[in-house]
């Protein structure tokens, strides 16, 4: 009975196979397991498509078979990465593209993704999907695999509202607009900056005003209907009556 072979190409020598040259290939395929285990295989493209190929069945120096992937160059977009059929893989992946690259396998719809500039753990079935054992970057925060909030020089990135049930310390610029980043909810919490405050609409809680910005002017609204208009120059313009020194 002939040897026959693993999924990474370790040969199982039959009973009775190999006279005089089992140790040797008991050598490579210690080699092939350290490869699995701890080796990096660094593969510098910049193709937007690229694909792996099985490693040789009872062959060391199989770069396919090492136990991390790192990727260098400089693609314009993301890149899809085809891995190979009938052969099951845990794949460490760095990603040192600043575009995200997408694992897939056979004709099946489920893939992985690590994103851009971070590191991931995949794993290959060898027939129809690729699974995301860990993903992305410290950096973000992900719902669903969709990136919601990600860290960035200076500053973090939210691309929703952002909600607080504690007080909202910020030691920089806080940038929010209505449409573009979500609101600022502030109820009965407190939003301090040592910086800038810039916002297009800030909703005071949940009982219906909000401050807009227009131009250099501020307005106030309740329930979205003007109340009041200040003016950079000090004009104040208001639909209803004005009160002096009356209390508050």
């Amino acid at each position: 009975m002939p040897s026959t072979y693993t999924n990474l190409g370790f040969e199982k020598q039959a009973t009775g196979e190999n006279a005089n040259s089992w140790g040797t290939i008991t050598n490579t395929n210690f080699e092939i397991i350290d490869e699995a285990l701890s080796e990096i295989n660094t593969i510098s493209s910049s193709a937007a498509s690229q694909s792996i190929t099985a490693p040789s069945d009872g062959t060391e120096n199989q770069t396919s078979r090492y136990a991390t992937y790192r990727y260098t160059g400089s693609p314009t977009g993301p890149v899809t990465v085809t891995l190979p059929n009938n052969v099951k893989k845990i794949i460490n992946v760095i990603n040192e593209y600043g575009q995200n690259i997408t694992f897939q396998v056979g004709s099946g719809t489920d893939t992985a993704t690590v994103y851009a500039n971070s590191s991931g753990i995949i794993h290959t079935d060898g027939s129809n999907s690729v699974y995301s054992l860990s993903e992305g970057s410290a950096n973000q925060l992900r719902y669903n695999g969709i990136t919601k909030a990600e860290a960035v020089t200076g500053g973090v990135n939210v691309t929703g509202d952002l909600s607080t049930t504690g007080d909202l310390t910020v030691t920089g610029t806080l940038n929010a607009t209505l449409s573009a980043t979500g609101a600022i909810s502030a109820g009965a919490n407190n939003i301090t900056t040592t910086a800038t405050v810039n916002a297009g609409t800030v909703s005071l809680g949940t009982n219906g005003w909000t401050v807009t910005q227009d131009g250099t002017n501020l307005l106030f609204k309740y329930n979205g209907t003007s109340k009041m208009k200040l003016e950079s120059n000090g004009n104040l313009t208001v639909t209803g009556n004005v009160t002096a020194y009356g209390s508050i």
